[in-house]
């Protein structure tokens, strides 16, 4: 096994609030993730742009700089642009979610939050971003497909929400 193939992917949560974050990091490490925190938008500007990650999971309520500048601030810089940012709120308006996926989010996730959505969603992100994964190791163990490389993700969706 190659050491990339044992690397998980990085991700940075950024929630002013405590408890979101650990439960968060919680979630994500339990899945394989290698976590880090912020306590708010400036904190997490600093983080990204010392540390490469993988994803962001980004509070769009915050003191200091909130969400939406944060992601205005990285989609506007050349190198990070591409980095896929999450946002989650308790903020449910639709409204909210389309101006996050307006302004480049990836996705928007409501809290509470719901774990097999998070999974969902953070692995599908993941995959968009170029195949890097959760314990790369598993997919490396998969037989039948092209090189080794498996690729999943599950969506979610309510049927009601395409009914008109």
């Amino acid at each position: 096994m190659s050491a990339d193939a044992a690397m998980p992917a990085r991700i940075l949560v950024v929630d002013d609030h405590r408890t979101n974050r650990l439960i968060l990091t919680q979630m994500l490490h339990k899945q394989g993730y290698e976590v880090e925190d912020a306590t708010n938008g400036r904190e997490a500007l600093d983080k990204i742009r010392s540390i490469s990650f993988d994803m962001v999971l980004l509070d769009v309520v915050m003191p200091e700089m909130d969400g939406y500048r944060v992601l205005e601030t990285l989609k506007q810089d050349p190198q990070l642009r591409f980095l896929p940012v999450i946002m989650i709120s308790s903020i449910g308006e639709i409204e909210s979610v389309v101006k996050c996926i307006g302004m480049g989010a990836e996705d928007y996730l409501q809290k509470p939050f719901n774990k097999v959505l998070l999974n969902a969603r953070v692995s599908a992100s993941l995959e968009k971003k170029g195949g890097v994964t959760r314990n790369r190791s598993i997919s490396s163990r998969s037989t039948g497909n092209v090189s080794g490389q498996m690729s999943c993700c599950m969506s979610y969706c309510r049927r009601e929400s395409f009914r008109n």
